[in-house]
């Protein structure tokens, strides 16, 4: 179970200028005052090499030549391939998806992390510094949506003692257990969860009753990210801080299934996936088409 991830930032306020030779060139005298960036990191699970469109289009630069060409197109990653920064020495810390969760919430390779290997799935992980807490204490806004998978219960059958909100994340809304990363579809037995810590009251929700069964789960944390960007900023207009979002999908982990709606048209506040409130639900656009019903355990 490969895992891949992808880190869309600000670079310009995070590191040097580089001059075409990649070394750092010198600032410009006139300091330039900078903001902190907003962070999105996206985490695709189960993604292998050879999945994305811009490896197989810049094969000089891997220093490898294959005959098999890949099929599937993915325009949208190899935008932010081209407009951003390639980590092409960067590597996952293991080849199985909840040690290098665990790895890379924990910033420690597999040597100094209780989940290890294949046989600790849902293994709470340590209660040290994470992404979330070391971004919160940035002070960022910090929001977990999509799987968890490392904070206990589940396949560990031990209590869950490392949930998002004890490790750094200030809002939460997804699935908590390994296994139900491996349906694309909500069922009676897979939870979906919401925590909000800006609630005056702050509590752990289980809202599965309100997500419909004919919402595909990686849809559905896009639109809930979407939309808690959205939020987010306005409050952001008061308080002036950015935010840092950790969007975990499940797909293309567990089994092969494909949405059973066409991704919507468009993008940004207007196009493309959308929250949309309906008949006592809250979820993805997508959820509310006709064919989801229909078409929503079509297999790969």
């Amino acid at each position: 179970m490969k895992l891949v991830s992808l880190l869309s930032v600000l670079l310009t306020s995070l590191v040097p200028c580089m001059g075409a030779s990649g070394q750092a060139t010198k600032p410009a005298a006139r300091s330039v005052k900078t903001s902190k960036p907003n962070v999105i990191f996206i985490l695709v699970d189960d993604m292998g090499w050879g999945d994305l469109d811009s490896n197989w289009s810049q094969q000089k630069l891997n220093g490898r030549t294959v005959e098999r060409k890949n099929e599937f197109k993915t325009p949208a990653l190899s935008a932010l391939a081209r407009e951003g920064i390639q980590l092409r020495r960067h590597y996952s810390a293991a080849p199985v998806c909840a040690p290098a969760r665990a790895s890379l919430l924990l910033g420690v390779h597999q040597g100094n992390s209780r989940v290890v290997r294949n046989n600790r799935f849902d293994q709470p992980i340590e209660d040290s510094h994470t992404l979330g807490t070391v971004m919160r204490d940035a002070r960022y806004d910090t929001a977990a949506i999509g799987k968890w998978g490392v904070g206990g219960g589940g396949q560990s059958h031990v209590p869950m003692t490392a949930g998002p909100h004890q490790r750094g994340f200030n809002y939460f809304y997804g699935i908590l257990d390994h296994l139900a990363g491996h349906f694309h579809y909500p069922s009676e037995s897979r939870d979906v969860f919401e925590y909000n810590g800006y609630a005056s009251n702050p509590e752990w929700k289980n809202i599965k009753d309100q997500v419909p069964q004919t919402a595909y789960s990686t849809d559905l944390f896009a639109a809930r990210a979407k939309q808690w960007i959205v939020d987010q900023r306005k409050s952001a207009r008061k308080t002036g801080k950015p935010f840092f979002l950790y969007l975990a999908f499940p797909a293309p982990h567990g089994n092969l299934v494909v949405p059973g709606v066409p991704y919507p048209s468009g993008g940004g506040l207007k196009g493309g996936l959308q929250w949309v409130k309906k008949e006592g639900t809250e979820s993805v656009n997508t959820a509310f088409d006709a064919r989801a019903e229909k078409n929503k355990d079509t297999y790969i």
